[in-house]
């Protein structure tokens, strides 16, 4: 039997190491093997994915939802998803710009300063 003092936990050495447990259990699978859970994607007809570029490149500040609307009033069967998939794998979906609160009031601080003579007034 060994020495409890020579006993070394695997926790120990994970937590000095920084390593999550569930990390070091898990087991690993290359991207390339894992699959997607639930039924494998329909393709997308090459007429629909036609359809929904010309659209999106007509009206190209519109979101999927709204090219989808159209392209339904122009008498196809497209559905939102379908559009968005498209979309998304063409790059015509609008990426949002990130707006972090910092830009938003320093923005609005720069709107108080004076920017003329006799607009900043002060008393002691």
């Amino acid at each position: 039997m060994a020495n409890q003092n020579t006993i070394v936990r695997i926790t120990g050495i994970l937590n000095a190491l920084g390593i999550a447990h569930s990390s070091w259990y898990r087991k690993f699978i290359p991207a390339s093997e894992r699959k997607r859970p639930g039924p494998a994607r329909k393709p997308i007809p090459a007429e629909i994915e036609r359809i929904v570029i010309y659209y999106a490149k007509l009206y190209p500040w519109y979101g999927y939802k709204k090219i989808a609307v159209i392209c339904r009033r122009a008498g196809h069967k497209v559905k939102n998803r379908q559009a968005l998939r498209v979309m998304d794998e063409h790059n015509l979906l609008h990426r949002h710009r990130n707006c972090t609160v910092e830009l938003y009031q320093a923005s609005k601080l720069y709107e108080l300063l004076p920017k003329g003579p006799n607009e900043l007034w002060q008393m002691d």
